[in-house]
């Protein structure tokens, strides 16, 4: 357990830290964009449990933690967490590009520039931070149980 709450632990304090040394805890609302947050992490996860079969998910998000887990299941668990990352990474993609349209298409209303950038730079932080905070730990220790496995 302490596997996942330490790296986990580690990056929201790096990230919080560079929050509040650029800026301030006043900028903090700057970072919540809901369509942004809903797109990249939600929707990832969804569309990899939706693929890989909901009981299956579950099973594989669980195993790096279970202690009676066999290789199988930390496999199983890389492979969804690795599928997971591609759909992060796709749907982060999308939604920049979907921002970047939405600038240029919008070029003449300077009201819309700012919102319309700040979904395209928010998409990839929340990308970014769902790795850090999803992926990367579950991916970490499932890595490690298995190369003990073997």
């Amino acid at each position: 357990m302490i596997a996942l709450i330490l790296p986990v632990a580690i990056a929201a304090a790096s990230v919080l830290f560079t929050l509040f040394v650029s800026g301030g805890l006043p900028y903090m609302l700057a970072f919540v964009d809901l369509p942004s947050l809903v797109l990249v992490p939600v929707t990832a996860w969804l569309c990899a449990a939706a693929g890989f079969g909901w009981k299956r998910s579950f099973a594989a998000w669980k195993a790096p933690l279970d202690p009676g887990a066999d290789a199988a299941a930390l496999r199983s668990s890389l492979a969804w967490t690795g599928a997971l990352a591609g759909w992060i990474a796709s749907f982060a993609a999308l939604g920049l590009f979907m921002g970047l349209v939405l600038i240029l298409a919008n070029l003449g209303d300077a009201s819309k520039l700012g919102r319309n950038l700040a979904v395209a730079v928010l998409v990839s932080v929340y990308a970014a931070v769902s790795m850090l905070v999803l992926v990367m730990p579950a991916r970490t220790i499932a890595a490690r149980r298995l190369a003990d496995l073997a």
